[in-house]
C-alpha cells in the first residue's frame, strides 16, 4: 500500500470488523478504511475503484455469490481474487471457512456480474500443500491456539519466517491448493 500511495494511487480498503479497520487506519495512515460487510453492501456512498482485491475473503461468507456481486459492483475494470480450492480439512473449518472453490465456480459467478478471466494461477505445490497436510494431521487445535490466538513470541516468529521464505518454492510451480484469479469487467 506505500509503495502505490508513493506513487500517487489513492488506496482504500474495507473489511467486516471495527477492530481491524481501527488497526489499518493507525498502521497504514496512507490508507482510507472503512467497516464494510461485503456480504450485504459495497462501500459507501457507491464509491468504485480501478482494482478490488479480495484475498482470502470468500471462503468466509456464506452467500459468497452475493458478496461477489458486491465486489464486483465496487470495480471499475479490475478484481483481484484469492481463494482455497482443495477439501476443507478441520483447520480450515475452525476458522471460519464455509467453502472452497474451484477455478469454474469463480469464473461463472465472475462472468455473471459481467467480469472476464484474463489470468489465473494456481499455487502451492509443493511446500503449502505439505504444510497444510501436516497441520491438519498433527495437533491443528494446538497450532490454532499457538499462532493465531496468542502474541508471538520468538519461536512463532522465526518459525513464519521461515516458512514465508520456503513458501517462495511454490512460485516455481503452477499448482496448489490456492487460486489466483484476475479479471477485467466488459459490457454485455
Amino acid at each position: 500500500m506505500e509503495a502505490l500511495a508513493k506513487r500517487g494511487k489513492s488506496i482504500f480498503g474495507c473489511d467486516i470488523s471495527n477492530e481491524i479497520v481501527r488497526t489499518n487506519r493507525m498502521h497504514f495512515p496512507c490508507a482510507e478504511f472503512e467497516e464494510v460487510d461485503v456480504s450485504k453492501e459495497t462501500y459507501p456512498s457507491g464509491k468504485c475503484f480501478d482494482l478490488v482485491i479480495a484475498s482470502e475473503v470468500l471462503e468466509h461468507i456464506q452467500d459468497w455469490q452475493l458478496a461477489t456481486k458486491y465486489l464486483t459492483t465496487m470495480s471499475k475494470r479490475y478484481i483481484l481474487i484469492t481463494a482455497p480450492t482443495a477439501k476443507l480439512h478441520p483447520i480450515d473449518r475452525m476458522i471460519g471457512h464455509f467453502q472452497h472453490y474451484t477455478l469454474k465456480d469463480l469464473k461463472d459467478e465472475l462472468e455473471k456480474n459481467s467480469f472476464r478471466v484474463i489470468f489465473y494461477r494456481y499455487w502451492g505445490i509443493p511446500l503449502h500443500a505439505l504444510y497444510k497436510y501436516l497441520i491438519n494431521l498433527f495437533y491443528y487445535e494446538k497450532i490454532y491456539d499457538a499462532f493465531a490466538l496468542k502474541r508471538y513470541g520468538i519461536k512463532e516468529k522465526l518459525i513464519s519466517q521461515f516458512l514465508y521464505y520456503l513458501f517462495y518454492v511454490n512460485d516455481i510451480f503452477n499448482a496448489g491448493s490456492q487460486l489466483f484469479i484476475l479479471a477485467e469487467k466488459y459490457n454485455k
